[in-house]
């Protein structure tokens, strides 16, 4: 006689069944062994960046000149700078540095595409048109040559609060990268508000602003996670050439990029003083490539199951 399943044991056995896209999302990411790489690696260089600076007996920024350009060693796992300091840590000081950079400007970035590529997809016509031929003529400035304009003008202090420390870095960078996010966003809202929850939501008397936040948005977010990722290797390589040419954060604090910029009278006789920064910057910004890619593939609608 066949046993009878009770209403309780079948629900119980397809809340076991079911996955949340979350849970599919993470499965589909876990399976991108480039991108589990890329987030072991991102940790380990975000861990050191926090821990290493205050745990170690070396100053990143105290001087020693008897002990200046000493190879790699046991001691100096990396070796030493011109002023005698140790160059790990002082290359994981600068990381702080650099990834916060990098952290700042993208958040900033995603914010402003976002807000401005919701408002052109969602009212469309004069005010989609408007703000996408503000993005097209950003694009069509050449970005070096903005950001640096753009810095020289704010450490005049033409904006106060955006004069000093990396403040200038951070603005310059998000503004002048806000167009492609902005350009994602809009075909998303596009798409997402012909559909027809939305348009039952707003035959529910749902105001425009809550369609934008509280209805589109969640479900034009994949595209905005995946590009906010790759911004942030985008925003750490910006922030490394300004550095290089003079404009980024300012010595004595460290980066990635001012470190090059000094090894680079250096590299005959003291290679090492510009490989390893180099390496810092090339294994972040692949790692946070990897994760995307990652990201890219799991958010992908194509693989709900």
């Amino acid at each position: 006689m066949a046993a009878i399943t009770s209403p309780q044991t079948a629900l119980a056995k397809a809340a076991q069944r079911y996955d949340s896209l979350t849970s599919i999302a993470w499965r589909h990411f876990r399976k991108h062994r480039p991108a589990m790489l890329g987030v072991g690696v991102l940790s380990l260089l975000v861990l050191g960046a926090i821990l290493v600076p205050v745990v170690t007996a070396y100053d990143p920024g105290k001087t020693h000149i008897l002990d200046k350009y000493l190879p790699p060693s046991a001691e100096h796992w990396m070796g030493t700078d011109g002023l005698g300091r140790d160059l790990f840590v002082r290359s994981m000081d600068g990381g702080r540095t650099s990834l916060l950079v990098g952290l700042s400007a993208m958040v900033l970035a995603i914010l402003i595409g976002t807000t401005i590529g919701a408002f052109a997809g969602f009212y469309g016509g004069l005010t989609d048109n408007a703000l996408m031929r503000l993005a097209d003529i950003m694009l069509t400035i050449p970005t070096l040559f903005l950001a640096i304009v753009l810095i020289q003008l704010l450490r005049a202090g033409v904006i106060p609060f955006l004069s000093a420390g990396i403040a200038p870095i951070v603005f310059v960078i998000a503004i002048t990268s806000w167009m492609p996010t902005a350009r994602l966003v809009r075909a998303s809202y596009l798409s997402i508000k012909q559909k027809e929850f939305i348009e039952a939501a707003r035959a529910a008397g749902a105001k425009n602003w809550r369609l934008i936040i509280r209805h589109i948005l969640p479900n034009a977010i994949s595209p905005i996670i995946v590009a906010a990722t790759l911004r942030i290797g985008a925003a750490i390589i910006t922030e490394a050439g300004l550095s290089f040419l003079g404009m980024g954060v300012q010595p004595p604090a460290a980066t990635w990029g001012n470190m090059l910029k000094n090894a680079q009278s250096e590299i005959d006789y003291a290679p090492w003083t510009a490989i390893f920064p180099g390496l810092f910057i090339f294994f972040t910004v692949i790692s946070v490539n990897y994760i995307g890619d990652g990201l890219r593939d799991a958010l992908d609608p194509h693989h709900v199951e």
